[in-house]
């Protein structure tokens, strides 16, 4: 289940929470934004732990670095073989620079989405819970300035 939009009673319960919402900001949309973003980060962890599940993550993070160490030093050493003129017109080296991207996305997306989740903490839920945090901020900015004007 994914979160979209609040319902009118689920904005009209936050909406009581404040008795004096400032002016000049959006603040069901921005609260639904957060809640969106929260959904789509936690699809996108679910994915990697789905394409990870049964097999020991670590490993095969390291089997795709060490795939992406021989495609760069392959590269470097096919480079001087040209260089050096021993590669004649007729050697069509591999086609490396369509893998190199798709190896180095997929261990930055591990770091991303696997790695932060090792421990017992839950980068997801913070997230969410440093943006609403921050949106009090915002409401506080947002009521000085009104305040003044």
């Amino acid at each position: 289940m994914t979160f979209t939009a609040f319902t009118e009673a689920q904005w009209e319960v936050i909406r009581s929470t404040r008795e004096n919402w400032p002016e000049g900001v959006d603040w069901r949309r921005a609260i639904e934004r957060i809640g969106q973003d929260y959904w789509e980060m936690r699809a996108s962890k679910e994915m990697w732990v789905n394409k990870l599940r049964g097999k020991q993550p670590a490993k095969q993070r390291e089997k795709i670095r060490k795939a992406w160490i021989l495609m760069r030093r392959l590269q470097k050493v096919l480079a001087e073989l040209e260089d050096d003129g021993l590669l004649g017109d007729d050697f069509l080296p591999p086609n490396l620079n369509s893998s190199e991207p798709r190896v180095k996305e997929w261990l930055s997306e591990y770091n991303f989405w696997v790695r932060p989740f090792a421990g017992q903490s839950d980068p997801i839920q913070s997230e969410l819970e440093w943006r609403l945090m921050n949106l009090e901020e915002v409401w506080r900015k947002a009521a000085l300035v009104e305040k003044e004007g």
